[in-house]
């Protein structure tokens, strides 16, 4: 089976296809076969500053993506593949890959949660991103296991 390494774009939204998934985190490779379920990023296409220098807080300089595929052939209970990508155009700075399996569509919700840390260096309440919200968005338009997941986590 031939893998595509490279990370799907929201065009590919609800196709098939194999991907090879590396981590430059402790995870290492995931190579998932099945459908590329949703996307969703915070990147924004002007810089929130002036000059050419990379700047904290600019969605055109740093921002995250996240991605949910489902794996094929995985009955009775389903298994998903959330990727996130923190992306960098800075000098010297590598975009960042991990990814988390999920067993089942709920699983796979609370999976983009992430927990925000706090000044103290506590983490408060799980809560969604923009990315994330609008990957799962997508994914609950094409997979009937995580709209009802989805649904369920908004009310």
């Amino acid at each position: 089976m031939h893998y595509d390494d490279s990370l799907p774009g929201p065009d590919r939204v609800g196709t098939a296809g194999a991907w090879r998934i590396r981590s430059n985190h402790r995870e290492g490779i995931a190579l998932v076969s099945g459908r590329f379920l949703g996307m969703g990023s915070s990147h924004k296409p002007e810089h929130s500053h002036p000059g050419p220098f990379v700047q904290r807080g600019c969605a055109a300089c740093r921002w995250t993506e996240t991605r949910v595929f489902a794996a094929e052939g995985q009955q009775p209970v389903p298994l998903y593949l959330v990727v996130r990508r923190g992306a960098t155009t800075a000098d010297g700075e590598r975009d960042r890959i991990s990814f988390t399996w999920a067993t089942g569509p709920y699983q796979a919700v609370a999976e983009c949660m992430t927990r925000p840390r706090r000044g103290d260096g506590t983490t408060g309440p799980p809560v969604l991103t923009r990315a994330a919200a609008a990957a799962l968005a997508q994914a609950a338009a094409v997979d009937a296991g995580v709209r009802e997941a989805w649904s369920a986590a908004t009310l």
